[in-house]
């Protein structure tokens, strides 16, 4: 009984909207700022992650996308390690940050294309 009320409100939510306002709802990212500190921690997560078979180094096998590990394997000897892993993505993270404030705001994150988006073009109101 007490998810029908939830249920109207969900209904009555879409009504009055157009299709490109229901669209661009499903759409919609928060937006996010990522400090450089987070950022790191992350990375060192994800590192223990992707070894999967634990040896400290991530071969090109374990990366979803091969160039990935080419491009972070400064020393080139076929493995990345924790720290080219960290420092090559905090390279990254760094060309990112437009205003090198430390912070990555999803509107740099998306400006930069460094992350696998691109910038939207401005959404213009529907006549």
């Amino acid at each position: 009984m007490r998810a029908l009320p939830l249920l109207l409100l969900l209904a009555l939510a879409g009504c009055g909207q157009n299709d490109d306002q229901r669209a661009e709802a499903l759409d919609f990212e928060p937006p996010t700022n990522m400090p450089r500190t987070d950022y790191r921690a992350a990375l060192d997560k994800r590192f223990f992650r992707l070894d999967r078979n634990g040896n400290g180094a991530i071969e090109a096998a374990e990366f979803r996308r091969p160039g990935r590990a080419v491009e972070l394997d400064a020393d080139k000897d076929g493995q990345v390690t924790r720290t080219e892993f960290v420092d090559g993505n905090l390279k990254r993270f760094d060309r990112a940050d437009a205003n090198h404030d430390g912070v990555m705001s999803s509107a740099e994150r998306d400006a930069s294309g460094l992350f696998g988006r691109r910038p939207q073009p401005a959404k213009t109101p529907a006549a």
